[in-house]
């Protein structure tokens, strides 16, 4: 949320070149398709995660309530565990820091959906914009100048796009095991305990913690994949028949792509598949050290 407010005149223009390429590239009407298509399963991810984080601080609320009904309201719980700055024994103030606590649910719910959204745009905008390159390679040769066109122009977005926003995901990924793994050890609590009560807000707060830092690594994944396709073709063209003149653009692309342009963190860490895979397996061995500790007390 930080970084969409203090920079969002960079933000607003590194969508608008995009956008400017976009809207040169979809004058054809294959592209065009390619594009839309894009764009409208863009679309599907960020209403169904919307619907999710604002939805589940709803639930939340519900399962709460009911348990707090069926216990006579021993045992006062919140949404989220934040620490409340005042004394929640009388029932007005306990009610104010519920109306408190659900804001910032719903505030962090609406910031994770900002997020999101702009990496899914982005994402999906460029994906297709490299899937129609990498088509013009593969049917019409290196001698179309439409790649050369928007080949450095792609790549310089996903540069400022990593000077933008690769701190905050880079945090995001670093903490991203945290969260889920206390959530999952309440949850594995409540199992042994047999307080089945406690399961959906349990199901409910895992994968909540755990969307926003998947969306982040495969929006990485599937704009580096596409970007390797791309010049996996330049390699495999046939070269040889083509004039001194293309010859020496698909050169000077080739010496481009020796230097892979990816969805990174200062070139140490790289937002894909396997980066997602080290967080999970992080999440895992936090939480088999919980399990550990608390099964040896």
């Amino acid at each position: 949320m930080y970084v969409l407010c203090t920079r969002a005149k960079d933000i607003r223009q590194l969508f608008n070149r995009s956008e400017d390429i976009r809207n040169k590239i979809s004058q054809d009407a294959d592209n065009r398709t390619i594009l839309l298509n894009a764009e409208k399963l863009g679309k599907k991810l960020v209403i169904y995660f919307a619907a999710y984080e604002l939805i589940a601080p709803i639930l939340l609320l519900i399962f709460k309530t009911i348990h707090e009904y069926f216990t006579d309201f021993e045992t006062r719980r919140f949404v989220i565990q934040i620490c409340i700055p005042w004394n929640t024994d009388e029932i007005w103030a306990y009610l104010v820091a519920n109306v408190f606590v659900n804001v910032m649910a719903f505030t962090c719910g609406m910031a994770l959906v900002m997020f999101a959204g702009v990496e899914l745009s982005f994402t999906f905008q460029t994906s297709a914009c490299l899937e129609i390159l990498q088509s013009y390679f593969e049917n019409r040769g290196p001698a179309d100048q439409v790649v050369y066109q928007y080949h450095d122009r792609l790549i310089q977005i996903i540069n400022d796009y990593n000077n933008i926003f690769s701190e905050t995901m880079f945090v995001e990924t670093l903490f991203a095991p945290l969260m889920p793994c206390g959530y999952s050890m309440t949850l594995i609590r409540s199992l042994r305990k047999k307080h089945f009560n406690e399961l959906a807000p349990g199901i409910v707060k895992v994968f909540g913690c755990m969307f926003p830092f998947i969306i982040t690594l495969s929006c990485g994944q599937e704009v580096n994949t596409q970007v390797e396709r791309l010049h996996e073709s330049s390699y495999t063209s046939n070269w040889y028949e083509e004039t001194p003149k293309v010859r020496r653009d698909l050169l000077t692309l080739m010496i481009r792509t020796t230097k892979p342009t990816t969805v990174n963190y200062r070139l140490f860490i790289k937002f894909n598949r396997e980066c997602l895979a080290s967080v999970l397996q992080g999440l895992y061995s936090f939480l088999m050290l919980v399990i550990n500790f608390d099964t040896d007390s």
